[in-house]
């Protein structure tokens, strides 16, 4: 009688590792099928790995738990957990697959939102381009205003973030290598380029207002040259001229100023006594001076 209670005993361990094996599987894949991220983030590639070897890890060592209990069926115990290695193997990247066209329209996202980031800082580098030279002020100004306008438009697009997309996984395009590109250009690229461009816009000052302070003299000396024009022209006289004669002397003396100015300025007179001038150049000049 005790041979058949000891024969009951090992049929029944023997049954109950057999079918150990597919509860097994069937764990697993429930796990997989439910499996919620504990953020808003699908998993990476990569997290989705370390996620499966975990659970194959645990899987293992639960079932060789179970197992190791049902001594009277140890024969069979290498066999059965071969098969569920096998079978979980077969799961391997099952989990990846879930989550792999949430993961591909995050990595597109985050594509194009590092494409309209740089697209940003082109812009910005046009601006300041045609700027220099500048205040060091302004340069940092433009950079660190780059570098908020790209990180609020991240956190207002790209799920959790700018951290989001940091911790998310290595191949998306990463927000702090914009940011070292953004402070080498800042720190270095630029307040280079605005020193080399200084020389020569000294020199540009230093011509167009030499052009303004001839502008200004020439106005100046053609402003008194009429004015003397115009009191020349008056009817004074001379007691000892007549009338010929002083009209002679006064269109030789307006003749002799009219000479004289020209000698100082470096514009023509019209026939007229008028002169001619091109006041809007020398706005021009003035306000780039000003600058």
């Amino acid at each position: 009688m005790g041979f058949v209670i000891i024969d009951f005993k090992k049929r029944r361990d023997r049954e109950t590792l057999s079918g150990l094996v597919p509860e097994t599987v069937r764990n697993v894949d429930n796990f997989i099928k439910s499996y919620t991220p504990e953020e808003d983030l699908p998993p990476s590639e990569s997290e989705c790995a370390a996620i499966e070897k975990e659970l194959m890890s645990t899987t293992l060592h639960e079932f060789d738990e179970v197992a190791g209990k049902l001594w009277r069926a140890k024969k069979d115990l290498p066999g059965r957990r071969s098969r569920l290695v096998i079978q979980l193997k077969r799961r391997e990247g099952k989990l990846f697959s879930r989550f792999s066209d949430d993961v591909a329209e995050l990595e597109d996202l985050a594509a194009t939102m590092m494409e309209e980031c740089m697209n940003r800082l082109e812009d910005t580098e046009e601006e300041l381009k045609v700027s220099l030279p500048t205040s060091t002020t302004s340069i940092d100004s433009a950079f660190d205003e780059l570098v908020k306008d790209c990180a609020e438009y991240i956190e207002e697009n790209f799920p959790e973030g700018v951290e989001g997309m940091k911790a998310y996984d290595d191949n998306l395009p990463n927000f702090d290598a914009l940011v070292e590109i953004i402070e080498t250009k800042k720190n270095e690229e630029y307040p280079a380029a605005n020193a080399d461009a200084i020389p020569e816009k000294l020199e540009k000052v230093k011509e167009r207002s030499k052009i303004m302070v001839q502008k200004s003299m020439n106005k100046a000396i053609k402003a008194q040259l009429l004015k003397i024009e115009k009191d020349m022209s008056e009817d004074d006289t001379l007691p000892y001229l007549d009338e010929e004669a002083m009209g002679d002397l006064k269109n030789e003396l307006i003749e002799a100023a009219r000479e004289y100015a020209e000698s100082r300025i470096d514009e023509d007179f019209s026939n007229d006594g008028e002169y001619d001038s091109d006041d809007s150049e020398g706005e021009d000049v003035e306000g780039e001076v000003d600058e």
